[in-house]
């Protein structure tokens, strides 16, 4: 017995389409590998006591009747504090428990987005990427306004370094940020029929709440990003507690060619080298980038977006060439690691 509860994105979403083909390859080989035993998969999505799908109470119902738990996060992480997991656990009695996809230290660990970024994200030529004239120091770009995003914003607009680079937030959302006085909004004017070419897949008859287009297989407009140096990394999760989750934000940088920082948790850092990516911190040794204090990470940021922008061009352009065998080196890696992810998938119980 093999029962599914996915409540996932709607299925004409590009994410979607992938999200069902990994689903249905790692359901078969689940099915058949414990096929005497009464199995439950569930695709975390949208999946906890605090989402109002029903796909919690329905798994609740299996508690104590099967043999074995497969936990599936893939396009987002699992959205469930330790406290609320262990419960969850301790409610579905005797059981053992298959963390698959977007999960630390897991057998069955694999990233969902590197193998359709790799089909999907449009295609550059490199010498249309190279950074030969710096218009713009950093560029940090946001959409969703997750809280550790606005507060970094703030800190950049604080230390008035906002006009060395270019920054996006969406709009306020309490959602993802909860101090009632966020009113930040930045935008560079851009619209979703601007990525239509680029493989957006929402409907543009309804307009994004975060009035920032939800870009994901590009690298935004090109004039910008052939003209700046930093990317600052706006991650989707941030504390060191979280698991750690790499998404098209962390490889947008590694397909186009720039050193980078991220706004999220410092593990990442050490997580991508394990993979064979190279990172740059060591470029700023005079921040602590990979501090795991939280409270600490936009401090750190905020000491590197200092002295770039304070630094004379040529002397950034020298850096730049300097890094330019390991970006060249993350670009490449990155199309062999994700043939790894679709061979992890492919293989996975068998």
């Amino acid at each position: 017995m093999l029962e599914i509860i996915s409540k996932g994105f709607p299925s004409e979403w590009l994410w979607q389409k992938y999200n069902n083909n990994f689903i249905q390859t790692i359901t078969h080989a689940i099915g058949k590998k414990f096929n005497k035993q009464k199995n439950l998969f569930i695709d975390t999505t949208w999946f906890g006591p605090t989402f109002k799908t029903g796909a919690y109470e329905k798994a609740l119902t299996y508690a104590g009747k099967i043999d074995n738990l497969f936990l599936y996060a893939s396009v987002d992480p699992l959205y469930m504090s330790p406290p609320d997991y262990d419960q969850f656990i301790e409610l579905m009695g005797k059981v053992n428990v298959f963390k698959i996809g977007n999960f630390d230290h897991s057998a069955y660990e694999f990233n969902f987005f590197a193998p359709v970024l790799a089909k999907e994200f449009l295609e550059y030529e490199n010498e249309d990427l190279l950074l030969t004239k710096i218009k713009h120091k950093f560029i940090n770009y946001n959409r969703k306004p997750r809280f550790h995003r606005v507060d970094l914003i703030k800190k950049i607009l604080q230390h008035e370094l906002d006009k060395f680079g270019l920054l996006t937030i969406g709009k306020p959302d309490p959602t993802y940020d909860l101090d009632p006085n966020n009113k930040l909004f930045l935008s560079l004017g851009e619209k979703a029929e601007d990525y239509v070419s680029a493989g957006h897949w929402h409907d543009l008859s309804k307009p994004d709440p975060t009035g920032i287009p939800h870009d994901v297989l590009s690298l935004h407009r090109l004039e910008y990003w052939q003209h700046h140096f930093l990317n600052v990394v706006g991650a989707t999760m941030f504390y060191p507690t979280d698991d750690i989750f790499v998404s098209e934000t962390q490889f947008k940088p590694i397909l186009g060619l720039r050193p980078f920082v991220i706004n999220g948790n410092t593990k990442t850092y050490q997580w991508l080298r394990d993979r064979g990516f190279k990172t740059f911190n060591h470029y700023f040794d005079f921040a602590d980038l990979e501090n795991n204090q939280s409270k600490r990470v936009h401090d750190e940021i905020i000491k590197v977006l200092h002295w770039v922008c304070k630094t004379d061009d040529d002397i950034l352009l020298k850096m730049y060439n300097k890094m330019l065998p390991d970006l060249i080196h993350n670009q490449k890696h990155f199309y062999e690691y994700s043939k790894e992810q679709n061979n992890k998938v492919k293989t996975m119980f068998a």
